[in-house]
């Protein structure tokens, strides 16, 4: 169905260095490509169309023509004739998709597409290539979205959202990844710039087999590292040489930190910016031959409130107007500048070895707790949460212990659990780690002195009772480890176990 939308009731906000003849705005209210978030329940994404409308990105574009299509129905459950998830109904609206776009590009009109899911991805580049032959295509990720899974070992159905890249290049489920009207192919390799993803280090997270592909790679961290000018320097050096005359542009946004747009699908760190993002738009839209783009995996559910919609909805504006002068910015958010000075890449320092022995444990974890009483029976067990970073300057490893999860906290103040942390460095003079727990829920501060090894890391402290505690990290794993806590009242000859956690590698 084609809604053309003729009056909207939204601010202006003066940027108006493109005629509003030059965009067709094209409504994607899609979440095929996701599964749902909780039982039941369907992703909130097909809602961020009409959010950035509302939240001014219409009128900050000169209030351009916008269609909209039709929200296809969504299942939470695999669907026949395919592994992937909704698969017949990502490709039905995939092939809807293509031609609004296509249309908008023979009228030498710029689609800007507002999803929805990544999946939208595929419809884009189809429009695209029926109507260009060879286009490339810039993926703004904060996720390579590489994932190419064999049946055998991960069991369907499958998400398209996280597959969009790979399926865009061919690889996958043929209902999916290939388009005869479009040569096949919807993109080759070579032809596919990927910036963004923020794992690319991580062997768990990551997809390795982009590694073995000649899609070019801009991790978030060289970005953040080298700055946008450099960035956007190097993306254009690539288009000359793959002699590109066309290109796509996607962008996921969680390509953000987490810090400054939590409300996506797969929030995370590092990432950039909205000024950030911004410029990078504004450089690539000006020295790269763009000729549509699709913005993609807001969630509006998750921003009762509009104010990420507003904010993204201006960091669109600005980066597609070319209006992200010094001037025109706003203050960084302090929570982005405080996790960028904290958050380390690696373990650095004349420690950086010993520091590594910690390694095994960077990343997120969910946990099974377990307390005991006196007696040994169990008193309760609870879901957890750990998040294990390299921070200061890589000198030090911090942790981030919550339980019961997030997802079971009642609104602060929780007094039915702890969210604490702590922070360890190892000090060459003692060759001992000095590693301190600060809960505050209980107002506890504990330091303890450890000793790590690849099979395992004690903790141990004498509290003020004289009691002797023991944490002890064992049977580490890249997927597991098990902890237990141990205390002993007769200096050491016997123990009793107090509490233990098991720990799985968060999906």
């Amino acid at each position: 169905m084609l809604l053309a939308i003729t009056s909207q009731p939204l601010a202006h906000t003066g940027l108006q260095s493109m005629s509003k003849s030059e965009f067709v705005l094209i409504e994607a209210p899609s979440n095929l490509g996701l599964r749902p978030p909780k039982p039941n329940h369907e992703p909130g994404t097909w809602g961020a169309p009409k959010a950035l409308l509302d939240g001014g990105l219409w009128s900050a574009l000169g209030k351009p023509e916008v269609l909209s299509l039709e929200r296809p129905r969504y299942s939470g459950a695999g669907s026949p004739g395919s592994l992937i998830r909704n698969g017949m109904a990502i490709q039905s609206f995939s092939n809807l998709l293509s031609g609004y776009v296509l249309s908008a590009l023979e009228q030498a009109r710029f689609p800007l597409v507002l999803g929805g899911d990544c999946s939208v991805l595929l419809g884009c580049l189809l429009g695209a290539r029926r109507h260009l032959g060879r286009c490339g295509l810039i993926h703004i990720d904060g996720h390579s979205d590489f994932f190419n899974p064999d049946p055998e070992v991960v069991k369907p159905p499958y998400s398209a959202a996280g597959m969009d890249l790979a399926l865009a290049t061919g690889r996958g489920e043929a209902l999916l990844s290939r388009w005869p009207v479009a040569g096949d192919l919807l993109v080759q390799d070579a032809d596919v710039l990927q910036l963004g993803e923020r794992e690319e280090l991580d062997p768990d997270y990551a997809y390795p087999e982009i590694a073995n592909t000649a899609i070019e790679r801009i991790p978030v961290r060289e970005v953040l590292r080298g700055g946008v000018a450099t960035t956007v320097a190097r993306i254009t050096h690539w288009v000359r040489i793959r002699n590109l005359s066309a290109v796509w542009l996607h962008i996921d946004v969680d390509v953000l930190d987490q810090a400054v747009l939590p409300a996506v699908d797969s929030p995370g760190s590092p990432g950039l910016d909205f000024d950030q993002l911004a410029d990078l738009l504004a450089g690539i839209t000006r020295l790269v031959p763009v000729v549509g783009s699709d913005v993609t995996i807001f969630d509006p559910e998750l921003d009762p409130d509009g104010r990420q919609a507003r904010r993204l909805a201006s960091c669109i504006a600005r980066g597609f107007l070319g209006k992200s002068s010094p001037s025109n910015k706003s203050p960084t958010d302090p929570r982005l500048t405080f996790s960028q000075a904290l958050l380390a890449d690696g373990p650095s320092g004349p420690n950086a070895e010993e520091l590594r022995k910690l390694e095994p444990l960077i990343g997120s974890w969910d946990l099974d707790v377990v307390f005991y009483r006196e007696d040994g029976s169990v008193a309760k067990q609870v879901a957890g949460e750990w998040h294990f970073s390299w921070v200061l300057e890589g000198r030090a490893v911090q942790d981030v212990w919550i339980v019961p999860r997030r997802s079971l906290r009642r609104s602060p103040p929780n007094t039915d659990g702890e969210y604490g942390t702590t922070i360890r460095f190892y000090d060459a003079e003692a060759k001992l780690w000095s590693s301190t727990w600060i809960g505050p829920v209980f107002r506890l501060v504990w330091p303890f002195a450890a000793r790590a090894s690849a099979q395992e890391i004690l903790l141990e402290r004498q509290d003020e009772s004289g009691e002797q505690v023991r944490w002890i990290f064992s049977h580490l794993t890249p997927n597991s480890f098990y902890w237990r806590a141990l205390g002993s009242t007769d200096g050491g000859n016997t123990w009793k176990l107090d509490q233990e956690m098991f720990a799985r590698r968060a999906q």
